[in-house]
């Protein structure tokens, strides 16, 4: 009898434990993202059945496969197969030439959390499964590396049954590959076009300035992406015609991505986005 008890005991202990390996598990773990030297969930994960799509965007959108430096993103992982109703994840934001982190991911969105991987790369994971009818969408908010390299976002998803074990799950996963629109770049004008160089920039920057129908007095200032005035650079006169300026950047200039302006005394402005990268 003791024996029974010894062995019933054990049985019952064992299950408990295993029960709660699961339920941990089930809040997400890093190394699952399909990078490079990593699985997906499929290492622990299978038997589902449909097939688990997984979809990454952005907002603001990455316009032919580019990405902005600089800019501040909310990164979204959609998990879809319609035979299910709870989904996970896990992704990296990795630079393609040294599978290291790029960018930074400074905020999990709800029902996501920041983990770091014994690789040291940090993984956006679920805190719990998301249930959502035939699909559900993970986010996070993401800032692009200040550099031009080439990135790659790893993403994978888990369907999952809610049985409590790893059987019946039906994992996917994707990628996507980015370059860096290094011009910036876009350039905000008018009929007056405006050149800047070096971009990225580190210690100065040269501006040409085209088409100026009239001489006129501009203040040259930089702003960031969030509307605020981060420095006073220099005032130049325009006259009409083609004129190079040069000016030199601020030794305490962040790198980011910044707005320069040259704004006229009755509010006419032109503008140019640029990268700062201090050496």
């Amino acid at each position: 009898m003791k024996k029974e008890l010894l062995v019933s005991g054990t049985i019952l202990i064992t299950s408990v434990l295993t029960t709660s390996f699961i339920v941990k598990l089930s809040s997400g773990i890093p190394e699952r993202t399909g990078s490079p030297g990593e699985t997906t969930c499929s290492a622990c994960h299978s038997g589902g059945t449909g097939t688990t799509v997984v979809n990454i965007s952005a907002t603001p959108a990455f316009t032919n496969n580019e990405y902005v430096p600089g800019t501040t993103y909310t990164v979204n992982v959609t998990v879809t197969n319609n035979s299910y109703s709870n989904f996970g994840f896990g992704c990296e934001i990795l630079d393609a030439n040294s599978n290291t982190d790029a960018g930074t991911m400074t905020t999990p969105l709800t029902g996501v959390q920041f983990l770091t991987a014994s690789n040291g790369r940090k993984n956006a994971v679920h805190t719990s499964p998301k249930s959502e009818t035939g699909s559900a969408t993970f986010s996070f908010v993401w800032t692009a590396p200040t550099g031009t390299n080439n990135i790659v976002i790893y993403a994978a998803g888990n369907a999952v049954n809610g049985n409590g074990t790893n059987s019946g799950d039906a994992v996917g996963s994707t990628s996507l590959s980015l370059s860096a629109n290094a011009n910036g770049i876009k350039k905000i004008t008018n009929s007056v076009k405006i050149n800047v160089y070096p971009n990225p920039a580190s210690d100065f920057i040269s501006i040409q300035v085209e088409n100026i129908s009239e001489t006129r007095n501009v203040n040259i200032e930089l702003w960031d992406l969030k509307g605020n005035k981060v420095a006073h650079l220099n005032a130049s006169q325009l006259n009409v015609g083609t004129q190079n300026i040069r000016v030199f950047l601020p030794d305490n200039i962040n790198n980011g991505l910044y707005i320069l302006k040259l704004q006229s005394a009755n509010n006419q402005t032109i503008a140019s986005k640029m990268i700062i990268v201090k050496k």
